[in-house]
């Protein structure tokens, strides 16, 4: 019982279990976090392709002078990523509000 506590333990599993547990019920608590935190981590990484993909249509929409709330709410969005978004959405907010934009995205 001893060598598969420790076996368990050193190949990376976690050991949330007691000793006195048998060797199925630990592995079905592991099993259950790495699938709990495999689908945060996809989660996360599937909201992060989304806004990539919006980003890049909302600059789309930047050069065709269209869909100007889009552009503001991603900017909004860009806002939360550290150190590069930050900086992508001010300046966005900066140009977007000059009388030059707004010239522009009126006339279309």
């Amino acid at each position: 019982m001893e060598s598969a506590l420790t076996s368990e333990c050193v190949t990376g599993r976690i050991c949330l279990a007691d000793a006195n547990s048998t060797s199925s019920e630990r592995g079905s608590t592991a099993g259950h976090f790495f699938r709990v935190m495999a689908g945060v981590m996809g989660g996360l990484m599937l909201v992060g392709w989304i806004v990539g993909g919006l980003t890049a249509y909302a600059g789309r929409c930047i050069q065709k002078r269209r869909r100007k709330t889009l552009i503001y709410v991603m900017a909004a969005a860009n806002c939360l990523f550290i150190p590069y978004g930050i900086l992508l959405g001010i300046f966005t907010f900066i140009v977007l509000g000059s009388p030059a934009a707004i010239e522009e995205f009126t006339r279309t």
